[in-house]
């Protein structure tokens, strides 16, 4: 809690109410007997001596209480000094045996406990209020009351003395005040967490309720136009302590009345007991928008008001960081200097101080503290290894295993960085018994946290290539752990075994990630290249697959690919540097792995075989593995790639291994898989958000074409309209979400062209027998327009045709329009035919295929043997209806007079070549 305190303006003092106190009483005593000497003749001349001195009255009876006063504040004023000289002896002593990082605040806490600052000012104040009554003449009041002062005082430092002097004489009564004062501090901290987890509770709550009052970034920014608001210009160390909600109702209204809500926002992140300048302000608005400035300043004024600051942090927040750099101090001190008491002292004070707080971020400071060094090996690896065990058994004490295995880790993380690989493998040895112990009897935690912990440990060995390290762990996993508790059904597995197998497949991927990457390397390490292949032959023969290997569990677990990269490990364990943009798929990693371990070899003898897959279809769903996948699987067995690695772990290992048996079997999968997903599809209903979206492209692409020859918007509307349909078979997958990992892209625009060129043999149908009226021209110069139909009469193999081709191009090889000559016949489809529309231009309507609807179609047959309920039918009605004429009007450019064109335009061409520009070698080119 705060302790009372008084703050001047501007925070330039502070000052206990204890002291404030302290001085009105003795500004007080002194006034009373100045008050009392000044109206001394106003009283009767017997009672005159109690206001002011006796030698004044000339009462001889009592003119020696003026010399015993001086005497007495005399002793008083040098048992005063002498107490600064003693107290600073014991306070200096109490430092010498205070724990390193402890001192300035063993002291600290000496004096408060002590009340040596209430101790110090009675005494000064005592000395100097009975100084000024002398001084001044005081009667026998003033006389006993500073006589009683100095008596107190005097028996306060006897009292002071016998503590203190106690206090070095057992110096563990100072080591309870220390952790008695870390417990009070981290529950300080902790209440006041809690209070700021309260403070952005209250303002995200608050912003929910708000219309035009958002918390947090925004991520339409780029779309909006920002004007930063500048709160507490000039008095950015001022710090947030809390906001008036008020306030923001109040500004809430203000923007609610002067804009109407329209595209304008107050978008606010705050950042509470930190600098105002961490928080931001924003007034976001729509690109375009006038804000009007005094709205600006208005929210501008409330705000200031809405915003409460402090000039400094709350007590509790500073003692606590000033305690926890303590700690951090002291454990790093007795790390150096190779102090097992002094670990004992830092641990135990560590979780006295985060007993409620977060340790994980109070021992990361230990990091840094080393960071600003690199040397190497200055911490004795047998002490480390003893902070790391009192550290594991205060966590796993807690019950917290969670946060164990968080802190556990980063510990040893920080040995690889304080240790060359010799050392670090020391200090590993040590600490390997007690990992092994928890990660092998540690079953009870349902999360498995310690087996997660030797787990991550062992990845973190390989990828910072501790093969010491490594070595303990791959001899413990492989050979050490086995007979796990297992699943009660026979067949499937426990949650450790399960990570078991996870654990065994993603090691076998680190290693061949590696090996892969220094068998590429011309500079290939001969030593390390070898110890990879011993181990990676002792993961694919883990003895624990002797107790999991017919279960059909085992290959669910195996067969799972992991969803996210692992970017870190591919890029460690293949050297990548950071600079360096590469492309990583830890998929086909492993891909790799699963190989490896599926393939019986004469170095893989760990029994798995694809024949306990027994039930194919729950293996397939259990896996959730898709085509792709398998396939990749399948196709790296077959690969020269495989049989060369294979080769490389040991000689003649491809042609001994299994391989081709593996890959037989997982294609009979693959084909139940393909199997499983027709049927899918065929018993899926259409996906209506996808429906819409084709029906969306097929309108998007439909107008696009009819727009080219066609201007719809000034065609007469008409409720009856006798409009023309055609139906369209499309793959069913392409209005279905995503399936086996593969989403079909959809074909809306390919079907909205056919609809189109269907839309217009029908209607050009219809005029087959009408008289023509053919205009032949010399050019394309002589056309009306750019919304044309070209039709190419009876024109093959004549390439240089395509550029004469206006609008929509329709092709008729037989001359069925009875047209005339060959070549090419121009309509001017927007005035020669006249159109009416229906109030939708077009309806598209997607279902599946089914027994009802396949007849419209021309039945099965149409399908070509192949399942129809694999496909979804498309219909797409035009609802232009053609209003007939006698004659129709077409232009002409025949054959002849295109190879014509098309002769004069490749000569126009050749002669405008500039002989000038010409390259003739002459010239130098920069």
């Amino acid at each position: 809690m705060l302790r009372n305190v008084i703050i001047f303006r501007g925070g330039l003092y502070l000052l206990n109410k204890e002291v404030v106190l302290i001085f009105v009483f003795y500004l007080l005593i002194v006034s009373l007997g100045i008050l009392g000497v000044v109206h001394s003749q106003s009283v009767e001349q017997n009672e005159k001596y109690l206001f002011i001195s006796p030698s004044y009255v000339n009462d001889v009876k009592l003119n020696w209480t003026t010399s015993v006063w001086a005497g007495v504040l005399g002793i008083h004023g040098t048992i005063a000094a002498l107490s600064i000289t003693f107290m600073g002896m014991f306070v200096n002593q109490v430092s010498n045996y205070s724990e390193s990082g402890f001192e300035d605040i063993c002291k600290s806490l000496l004096l408060s406990r002590s009340n040596f600052l209430s101790f110090s000012l009675n005494s000064i104040f005592s000395l100097l209020s009975g100084v000024i009554l002398l001084a001044l003449g005081g009667g026998m009041i003033a006389y006993v009351i500073s006589i009683a002062l100095s008596l107190f005082f005097i028996l306060s430092y006897g009292l002071m003395y016998l503590k203190l002097y106690n206090v070095t004489e057992k110096p563990t009564i100072i080591r309870e005040f220390l952790f008695s004062d870390l417990q009070s501090k981290g529950e300080g901290y902790y209440s006041s967490n809690i209070h700021l987890q309260k403070l952005v509770a209250d303002f995200d709550s608050c912003c929910e309720k708000l219309s035009f009052i958002e918390n947090g970034w925004s991520s339409d920014s780029l779309a909006l136009e920002q004007h930063t608001l500048d709160i507490f210009s000039g008095r950015n160390k001022l710090l947030l302590c809390g906001i008036c909600v008020q306030c923001l109702k109040e500004i809430d209204e203000i923007i609610n009345e002067c804009t109407g809500g329209n595209e304008f926002k107050l978008r606010i992140s705050l950042n509470f007991y930190q600098s105002i300048s961490y928080s931001s302000f924003n007034i976001e608005s729509k690109k375009g928008m006038y804000v009007d400035e005094k709205i600006i300043l208005r929210i501008k004024t409330i705000l200031e008001r809405a915003l409460l600051t402090r000039n400094m942090l709350p007590e509790e927040i500073v003692f606590y960081h000033k305690y926890e750099q303590a700690v951090i101090n002291n454990i790093r001190s007795s790390l150096l200097k190779g102090d097992e008491v002094g670990i004992d002292f830092g641990v135990k004070a560590l979780f006295t101080l985060t007993e409620k707080n977060d340790v994980i971020r109070t021992i990361s400071s230990l990091d840094h503290s080393f960071g600003f060094s690199n040397k190497k090996n200055r911490i004795d690896s047998t002490i480390f290894a003893m902070f790391f065990e009192k550290v594991s058994f205060e966590l796993m004490t807690s019950g917290d295993l969670k946060k164990a295995r968080e802190v556990m880790g980063w510990i040893i993380n920080l040995g690889r960085y304080l240790y060359t690989e010799d050392y670090f493998y020391e200090f590993y040895r040590i600490i390997c018994r007690s990992l092994h112990d928890r990660a092998r009897y540690g079953f009870g935690d349902d999360d498995f946290s310690m087996f997660d912990l030797y787990v991550h440990t062992t990845r973190q060995n390989l990828m910072a290539r501790n093969y010491m390290a490594f070595e303990l762990n791959t001899n413990f996993l492989t050979n050490e752990l086995r007979y796990l508790e297992h699943a009660t059904d026979g067949e499937s597995l426990s949650v450790i075994e399960n990570k078991m197998v996870q654990c065994v497949k993603g090691i076998v991927t680190l290693i061949l990630i590696r090996l892969i990457y220094l068998s590429d390397n011309e500079k290939q390490e001969k030593d390390e290249f070898r110890n990879l292949c011993n181990y990676l032959k002792s993961w694919t023969n883990a003895a624990f697959f002797e107790d999991v290997y017919y279960r059909e569990g085992t290959y669910d677990a195996l067969f799972v690919i992991p969803s996210e990269p692992d970017f870190d490990a591919s890029r460690t364990l293949r050297e990548i540097p950071d600079y360096e943009v590469t492309s990583i798929s830890i998929s086909n990693d492993t891909y790799r792995a699963i190989a490896f371990l599926m393939t019986q070899s004469p170095f893989n003898s760990n029994n798995l075989n694809s024949i306990f897959i027994r039930d194919k279809k729950e293996f397939l769903e259990n896996t959730a593995i898709t085509t792709y996948q398998l396939q990749s699987i399948i196709t790296y067995l077959k690969s020269d790639d495989f049989s060369r690695a294979l080769e490389e772990i040991e000689k003649g290992s491809s042609d001994k291994s299994n391989r081709k048996d593996v890959s037989e079997s997982l294609e009979g999968v693959v084909v139940e898989k393909l199997n499983l997903l027709s049927q899918f599809v065929v018993e899926s209903e259409l996906d209506d958000g996808l429906v819409d979206k084709y029906k969306n492209e097929v309108a998007v692409s439909f107008e696009k074409h009819l727009g080219r020859i066609l201007d719809v918007n000034s065609l007469p509307v008409s409720d009856a309209i006798s409009g023309d349909t055609s139906f369209y078979i499309i793959n069913k997958r392409e209005v279905m979400s995503s399936i086996d990992g593969v989403h079909y892209s959809m074909s809306g625009g390919i079907y909205a062209e056919r609809g189109i060129y269907n839309w217009a043999k029908v209607v050009l149908n219809k005029i087959k027998l009408k008289h023509k009226n053919v205009k032949e021209i010399n050019s394309l110069d002589y056309l009306p327009t750019n919304k044309l139909i070209t039709i190419n009469n009876m024109v093959e193999n004549e390439p240089g045709i395509y550029r004469y081709n206006k609008g929509l191009r329709m092709n008729d090889y037989e001359g069925v329009l009875g047209l005339g000559d060959a070549g090419l016949y121009y309509m001017d489809f927007e005035n020669e035919f006249l159109f009416k529309k229906g109030s939708n231009l077009f309806d598209v309507v997607i279902d599946k295929v089914t027994e009802e609807n396949i007849e419209s179609i021309g039945g099965a047959d149409v399908f070509a043997g192949e399942n129809p309920f694999l496909y979804a039918l498309m219909s797409l009605r035009v609802n232009l209806e053609l209003i007939e004429r006698p004659n129709y009007n077409f232009y002409f450019l025949s054959l002849e007079k295109c190879r014509e064109l098309t002769a004069l335009s490749n000569r126009k061409a050749h002669l405008s070549f500039d002989m000038g520009t010409g390259l003739d070698g002459s010239q130098n080119i920069s």
